[in-house]
């Protein structure tokens, strides 16, 4: 930081102003909001505040502060108090370039078009600004007196209440910003419920499908099973039937199955072909192939042919049963 003499206090530069040239006061404001970004921060080389010559513990200090500042100056006092968006510091505390402010002031006068008449006055800048540096004695007639030590303590306690109540908003703004965020979590945790539950239902939907076919599956299944345990039971009634050491086995009925098991290759094949045989004398072929004789003719069959006959048959009488040739 370079050394005070190079600084400036920005209330005491607008007393000097305010008592020799009060419409610069008013132009420089003009000036200030003409930048660009208005609410761009100035560097601490140029505008400071006495006690932090870094900006490090000070609000910033924006060059529409600086312009709001110049305007109130041109009313009835010069502010005691420079107001910043954070709080309000003592405007005797606020240090402007010396070089910087002069520049201001030069511009202002070529706009107003008094720069010759200042200079008729002998109204230098570096005059206007040496006075407002010694801390201008001849305040207008019309700026406050000094504040004393009771105005002071007003002071302190007006300072106290502004920064209690920018901590309290502060604090609001972090409670309203938790807010918004917890609802924002809200919303997302809603959405996903509603997709969760979606998927749920969804899930639902096709597992009760799924056991409904597990049902249908499983019924077939016992279907099947009953199925086979009845063959089985027949085939185990069957293989009684059938044990020729048995003493209760029919030699009869055995050789019945014999012969049809024979002639239908175990009920595979129809031997009575497309135009039909009956089974007489298939039957009767089938003997003689054995070997087995009294057997009598197709015309007049002996009674075991036709015995046989009756029992293998696989087309009853009335149902279309095969003629003989």
């Amino acid at each position: 930081m370079t050394q005070n003499m190079d600084y400036v206090s920005l209330e005491h530069c607008c007393s000097a102003l305010k008592n020799t040239e009060p419409q610069v006061l008013g132009d420089i404001a003009n000036q200030l909001l003409a930048v660009a970004d208005p609410e761009s921060e100035f560097n601490p080389q140029t505008i400071y505040v006495r006690g932090d010559p870094d900006g490090l513990d000070s609000p910033p200090i924006t060059y529409s502060s600086i312009s709001n500042y110049f305007k109130q100056a041109t009313g009835r006092y010069v502010p005691v108090l420079f107001e910043t968006q954070e709080q309000a510091i003592e405007s005797c505390f606020i240090m402007v370039n010396r070089e910087w402010l002069g520049a201001r002031i030069d511009a202002a006068r070529q706009r107003i078009g008094t720069a010759h008449k200042a200079m008729a006055e002998g109204l230098h800048t570096s005059h206007v600004l040496k006075v407002a540096n010694g801390r201008f004695a001849g305040i207008a007639q019309d700026q406050p007196p000094p504040i004393d030590s009771a105005g002071l303590r007003n002071l302190q306690k007006k300072l106290a209440i502004q920064s209690d109540q920018r901590k309290a908003q502060e604090a609001a703004s972090r409670d309203a910003i938790a807010l918004l965020s917890a609802e924002n979590r809200l919303a997302v945790a809603e959405a996903l419920l509603a997709e969760a539950r979606a998927r749920e239902k969804v899930l639902t939907e096709e597992n009760r499908n799924f056991y409904n076919e597990l049902n249908a599956k499983d019924r077939k299944i016992q279907d099947r099973e009953l199925q086979i345990a009845d063959l089985t039971d027949r085939l185990a009634k069957y293989a009684a039937c059938f044990n020729g050491h048995s003493p209760l086995h029919p030699a009869a009925l055995s050789e019945a199955f014999d012969c049809w098991d024979a002639l239908t290759k175990s009920g595979t094949f129809d031997p009575s072909g497309p135009g039909g045989r009956g089974a007489k004398p298939l039957v009767l072929e089938w003997l003689r192939s054995r070997g087995e004789t009294d057997l009598g003719t197709l015309s007049n069959p002996s009674a075991k042919v036709k015995r046989l006959a009756v029992i293998i048959g696989w087309r009853g009488a009335g149902s279309g049963a095969i003629r003989s040739r």
